[in-house]
């Protein structure tokens, strides 16, 4: 799980709602929380905004 995805889930925020806040689509939301894909510096700040954490929150390293 990245922290993006892990971050969404404890605030109770859906895929959905967060791609609402930020003007964004629901699967680009998705292939991020994956790792399929990268976002750009401004994309991560609107992520950040919406969920209310730093950028450096979203982009921490993981262990499973």
């Amino acid at each position: 799980m990245t922290a993006l995805e892990r971050i969404r889930r404890e605030k109770g925020i859906t895929q959905v709602a967060l791609a609402n806040a930020t003007n964004l689509s629901q699967p680009f939301i998705h292939d991020l929380e994956k790792g399929n894909r990268g976002a750009k510096r401004e994309t991560l700040n609107k992520i950040a905004a919406a969920l209310g954490c730093n950028v450096s929150d979203l982009v921490e390293e993981q262990e499973d």
